[in-house]
């Protein structure tokens, strides 16, 4: 019985230790990470219409790259251990 506890125990450290690490919760590290993965998809089509007319979305595109960069610096305060 205590080998299985160990084992759960691990598996739950695997997916809990960079959220917590992070400063989040796994449920609330997974809704950031699906906003940004949904922010950057959103960015790549802005950015892939500018490139081809540049004259529709003239700022946009920098606008959501500093967003995300905003998001992404202040979100590195919370880091224990750093990943970068």
């Amino acid at each position: 019985m205590k080998y299985f506890k160990r084992i759960i125990d691990f598996i739950l450290n695997l997916f809990n230790e960079h959220p917590k690490s992070a400063g989040e919760t796994y449920m609330g590290h997974m809704r950031n990470a699906i906003f940004m993965s949904l922010l950057s998809l959103a960015m790549f089509l802005v950015l892939l219409v500018h490139s081809i007319f540049p004259f529709i979305f003239k700022k946009t595109g920098c606008r959501m790259v500093s967003y995300i960069n905003d998001k992404c610096n202040r979100a590195v305060v919370f880091y224990i251990d750093s990943d970068f």
